[in-house]
């Protein structure tokens, strides 16, 4: 079965539930990144379920697939039940190919995959910040002091080191992670993150990290 990227991508819908406009959007991202209408079928199911107003896209999407399954009735197509499963999947009927549903599940868990990477990014950056964390090579914690402690024979006094901080992870490290939760090859992991940094452009990860050493701000 054929997929193609649709002609017009649906906008992010924006209710004020982070929960719930997570979900949507990233059913409405894997659409408009792959043009699968189980994705786009599945951010409906959401809406509907939300009580959620349909974004203009979707609803002339939608609209389109009525107009032609009624067409059929008009029409007395030949085979009208055959071509639905098309219609409604936005497939062209042919033999061979990857299946659209494998094609789905998997878009869903090289989406997990790249969301998981950039929320362990994220949360070694708050630690940092919140000087929970060190960065490697740099073990002491600036804000505790050195303490003492009095040996019982002798009146001369022991440095203590403060406890060390754990460090932030690399970018290796925590592709080797996810790959252990996913059950996928670290260069699979790596590929993926890798992908989707290209393709989110000034967004991507890399450059905001290159904005933040220009800013002085810091970074992981």
């Amino acid at each position: 079965m054929l997929q193609r990227r649709p002609k017009k991508r649906i906008t992010p819908i924006s209710t004020g539930v982070p929960k719930t406009d997570t979900a949507i959007n990233a059913e409405l991202a894997l659409y408009n990144q792959t043009g699968n209408m189980l994705a786009l079928w599945a951010a409906f199911g959401l809406c509907a379920r939300a009580k959620v107003p349909l974004p203009d896209e979707m609803i002339a999407r939608v609209g389109e697939i009525a107009d032609k399954l009624l067409k059929y009735t008009d029409d007395d197509v030949p085979r009208a039940r055959v071509l639905v499963a098309d219609a409604v999947l936005g497939t062209k009927n042919e033999a061979g190919g990857p299946s659209l549903f494998k094609a789905y599940r998997l878009a869903k868990r090289d989406a997990e995959i790249v969301a998981r990477i950039f929320a362990l990014l994220a949360q070694d950056l708050e630690d940092l910040q919140d000087h929970k964390k060190a960065r490697p090579g740099n073990g002491k914690n600036k804000n505790d002091t050195s303490r003492t402690q009095t040996n019982a024979r002798s009146t001369s006094k022991v440095e203590i080191p403060p406890p060390a901080l754990p460090t932030i992870k690399s970018q290796t490290d925590i592709y080797e992670q996810v790959a252990r939760e996913y059950r996928v090859s670290t260069e699979t992991v790596k590929r993926l993150f890798e992908k989707d940094d290209r393709n989110a452009g000034p967004f991507g990860y890399r450059v905001i990290r290159e904005n933040r050493d220009k800013g002085g701000i810091i970074d992981i």
